[in-house]
């Protein structure tokens, strides 16, 4: 797999010189150093570091969850960094979707209704965001399970519902961090398998991030952050 920061198709996804730092107590912890890359569009990138090298940070930037220090972050042409909260809110519903280590699926809330909820967050009617999980927990193999609480589902479950729920807006770009890290190897392979088909059959971007480099391996390019900043 290349090692190459840059795309060399036009980028689809494009951060530029993005820092970000901590305080803790009276100490400033650079985070990020002026880190850059870019990824086309339907292009699959894995970053992987060691445990604080920033990946989950710069992933929170990327997905407008967090803002930058200084730099920019274009998606689609957008910079994301020059909206306003109500804007970035509104981009990230319709561009964006996340695929978390620990699931978050909302424990009150069916797995069909967790499916739902970006689409009915975004003002989509009621029935089509039922069709459209209900087409998707299928398509995840949770067909069986759409009347069960998040409670009831083993670790492999909650994460296809969780990748369920995050495709429901059918985003452009999608973001994992560490899809895999809380599974079993058989089930981490059921979970990468739905990316790579993803992948293989449609043009979402996917930027995960992993500290498995057998999974790493899996993208079309690897970047690697170290302190604070890619190794390439």
């Amino acid at each position: 797999m290349s090692k190459e920061l840059f795309s060399r198709e036009e980028p689809f996804l494009s951060v530029q010189m993005v820092t970000k730092s901590f305080r803790i107590a009276s100490a400033k912890i650079d985070v990020l150093k002026g880190v850059s890359f870019s990824a086309r569009r339907g292009e699959w990138l894995a970053l992987v570091g060691a445990s604080g090298s920033g990946k989950t940070t710069l992933l929170d930037i990327v997905g407008t969850i967090s803002r930058p220090d200084s730099g920019r972050v274009l998606i689609d042409g957008a910079d994301t960094t020059a909206m306003s909260a109500r804007q970035t809110v509104v981009f990230r519903r319709k561009k964006i979707g996340f695929v978390f280590q620990s699931y978050h699926l909302l424990p009150e809330l069916t797995v069909l209704e967790n499916a739902m909820l970006p689409g009915m967050l975004d003002g989509r009617p009621a029935r089509a965001c039922r069709e459209r999980a209900a087409a998707l927990l299928e398509k995840v193999g949770l067909a069986h399970r759409l009347m069960h609480r998040p409670n009831e589902l083993s670790g492999g479950e909650q994460q296809r519902a969780a990748i369920a729920r995050a495709l429901q807006n059918e985003p452009e770009l999608l973001l994992a961090d560490e899809p895999t890290g809380n599974l079993d190897s058989v089930t981490g392979k059921g979970i990468l398998d739905i990316f790579r088909s993803l992948h293989e059959t449609g043009t979402m971007t996917i930027v995960m991030v992993t500290h498995d480099r057998t999974v790493a391996a899996l993208a079309d390019r690897i970047l690697e952050l170290r302190d604070g900043n890619f190794f390439a």
